[in-house]
């Protein structure tokens, strides 16, 4: 059997989760399907940045974006610390009241 049909086997089996995009939906759909599979496998069709920056690739990149506290929650769950890292990489903590 070719590596390439082992691969696509494993695949078939479950064993190994394929993520398209590493948009925002992409990552978190990658970081929850680390709890259930041996492999995931995030491809992405730009080459991604070592810092942030905007992305040629995403149009909506300049928009601004908040994260309302029930996504803040899911996502501290999931990356436990995140907070302390976004706000080190420069992202404002705005508290609505």
């Amino acid at each position: 059997m070719s590596k390439l049909m082992e691969a696509q086997q494993k695949t078939c089996n479950g064993n190994h989760a394929i993520v398209i995009g590493s948009r925002m939906a992409g990552l978190l759909s990658a970081r929850i399907l680390v709890e259930h599979f041996e492999r995931v496998t995030l491809v992405e069709r730009d080459r991604l940045p070592q810092q942030p920056e905007i992305r040629q690739g995403v149009p909506q990149a300049n928009h601004v974006r908040a994260l309302l506290t029930q996504g803040y929650r899911i996502l501290e769950e999931l990356f436990p610390g995140i907070e302390e890292k976004l706000i080190a990489a420069g992202a404002p903590s705005i508290l609505f009241g």
